[in-house]
């Protein structure tokens, strides 16, 4: 397990731990699907990617939950390939701890996107990607909450383009 420290905002305690799941997800051409996100919230303004996924939700399976969020998030339905990683992260702002669940995933079909309504505010696009420019997009990410989500998930990219040939 990869632990991260956020260290841009003052840590004072943890009163939440937030199991998440995330998706390294590949569309039928083989690209990686980033979502590009805008926020303006208690992190301030970011525009930044990241990669799908979200709260588990209890009596889930890890599995199910990374297949209720691509579905709700992308309209689309998946089939998990394996996993990844696991991510202990911190969000100090918001004083909450998030274990991270990173699973490898194939586009299987497209049905309906179900966003809830801050997700429709958040939720600027979606990004197909090649491993490489989803790493610089990754790498892009600057202040607040984008470079805690690149501390995050810039490893999680590295893992998978030495996993996957041909991306």
């Amino acid at each position: 397990m990869l632990h991260f420290q956020d260290n841009i905002y003052p840590f004072k305690e943890i009163k939440e731990i937030r199991n998440v799941v995330r998706a390294i997800l590949l569309d039928e051409n083989n690209k990686i699907i980033l979502l590009d996100m805008l926020r303006n919230d208690a992190f301030g303004y970011s525009k930044y990617v990241e990669t799908p996924g979200g709260g588990v939700q209890e009596n889930e399976n890890l599995i199910d939950a990374l297949k209720r969020e691509i579905k709700e998030e992308l309209g689309l339905q998946i089939k998990v390939i394996q996993k990844i990683e696991v991510v202990g992260d911190y969000y100090n702002l918001i004083y909450r701890k998030n274990i991270n669940h990173y699973f490898l995933a194939q586009v299987i079909s497209h049905s309906t996107k179900n966003l809830e309504e801050y997700e429709k505010i958040m939720i600027q696009d979606e990004l197909h990607l090649n491993i490489d420019d989803a790493i610089k997009k990754m790498e892009a990410n600057i202040g607040g909450v984008g470079e805690l989500v690149k501390q995050r998930e810039l490893p999680i990219l590295f893992l998978v383009k030495n996993m996957i040939k041909d991306i």
